[in-house]
């Protein structure tokens, strides 16, 4: 059975009600001490007054929520090939601006943080370009993994990770950007260092994530040395 939260509000009006029963009961029963006409209006009138100060008090909390969503930072992100370069996008999804402070780029061996003040204005999508010493050097196929550091009128924060695979050509063009990871990561047997196989990376957003499951496939190929078994394997080649 599904149980509702009580609020506040609702607590104080019971024990309102409860009150003004026993106070009407107590006058009905014994009107030598009171006046019954006079203690039951004195009594609503108490009532709608504790009502009129719950209602001001939840349309405070409820101006108080909005304003904090308007302050708030909402956004979202994406890498996408850009006159033959990678390019990321920022869109602003709130109505407060906000302002990205890092970009912080990712590839399987390094880290490349890069500072930049890019303003991105209610309902705007602004662009940074990726630099060149993150990919240029790279062919084929480049997976990376981005996050950014934010700071908004209420919140700084930063963005959970996400990865993209670049596609590079021979000179050193990005032809193609895709969200997720490209390549297979290898993974080995710790157990007898003989058996190497390409580990499924479909699904993750991040390298930590691959790095887990990478975790998990080696432990499967260990409990299952010689036979190397793992959900995870893609292909398997013999070393």
């Amino acid at each position: 059975m599904q149980k509702f939260p009580v609020s506040r509000n609702n607590i104080i009006r019971g024990a309102a009600v409860t009150v003004i029963v026993l106070l009407v009961l107590a006058v009905v029963f014994c009107p030598r001490v009171s006046n019954a006409g006079a203690t039951i209006a004195a009594a609503l009138l108490l009532y709608v007054t504790l009502e009129y100060v719950l209602a001001n008090h939840e349309n405070v909390q409820l101006f108080r929520e909005q304003i904090k969503h308007q302050r708030g930072v909402f956004l979202d992100f994406g890498v996408i090939s850009w006159n033959a370069e990678p390019v990321l996008w920022v869109a602003n999804l709130g109505i407060a601006t906000f302002l990205i402070k890092d970009v912080m780029v990712r590839t399987k061996d390094k880290e490349f943080p890069s500072q930049t003040q890019l303003l991105v204005p209610a309902g705007k999508i602004e662009h940074f370009v990726i630099p060149d010493d993150v990919w240029k050097s790279a062919s084929i196929v480049l997976d990376i993994q981005v996050s950014l550091q934010y700071s908004g009128i209420a919140e700084v924060g930063t963005t959970k990770p996400k990865v993209f695979s670049l596609a590079i050509s021979l000179d050193n063009r990005v032809h193609k950007v895709r969200e997720g990871l490209g390549w297979p990561w290898t993974v080995q047997c710790p157990k007898c260092s003989q058996w190497v196989a390409n580990m499924r990376v479909d699904g993750v957003n991040s390298f930590d994530e691959v790095e887990q499951r990478l975790k998990v496939t080696e432990k499967d190929f260990s409990e299952s040395c010689p036979a190397h078994r793992s959900h995870w394997i893609w292909i398997r080649t013999a070393e």
